[in-house]
């Protein structure tokens, strides 16, 4: 496989977690997005980009990010948004439309969900997560390792096809 950068950005940790599980079965580099430069990104065949998702604008800290280093990405992106809603509760569409509407090609998307530690989370997003919480009529979906395997399955299909 060519060279894959993961680039997040974490508040709590949650996001940082699915980096590191991407990156443990790619074998690649995982970068705080405070702390990329244009050579971090310039070599790269693959970049997948990781930060907390919301409903009203999309994967947080995509847009700076992608108008700073467009000239230093590769052809593949890769999006993955985190959040405290299942993801049945998740309008995909309209969190495209939000992060990736200066994109001349729309990367992949991908959300994934994960249970939290209430009392480490800061109150501003505490308040949230009960609110969440409380609606969930069905069994917390899949988190952890097991929600990463459909972008692992995409990263997989880019390079049997030889594009990475």
């Amino acid at each position: 496989m060519g060279k894959t950068v993961i680039v997040y950005s974490s508040q709590t940790g949650f996001t940082q977690g699915y980096a590191l599980w991407i990156a443990r079965v790619l074998h690649c580099e995982v970068l705080d997005a405070a702390f990329v430069t244009t050579n971090d990104l310039i070599h790269t065949r693959l970049v997948i980009y990781g930060a907390h998702a919301t409903k009203r604008s999309g994967v947080l800290g995509f847009r700076p990010f992608y108008q700073q280093y467009q000239l230093a990405l590769p052809q593949q992106l890769i999006v993955f948004g985190t959040g405290l809603l299942p993801p049945e509760q998740v309008d995909m569409q309209l969190m495209r439309q939000h992060t990736f509407h200066q994109c001349k090609r729309q990367p992949q998307l991908f959300y994934f969900n994960g249970q939290m530690d209430p009392s480490a989370m800061p109150l501003r997003i505490r308040l949230p997560y009960y609110s969440a919480k409380r609606k969930l009529r069905a069994k917390p979906p899949v988190c952890g390792m097991g929600a990463v395997r459909p972008l692992l399955t995409e990263v997989d299909r880019l390079e049997a096809q030889g594009i990475i």
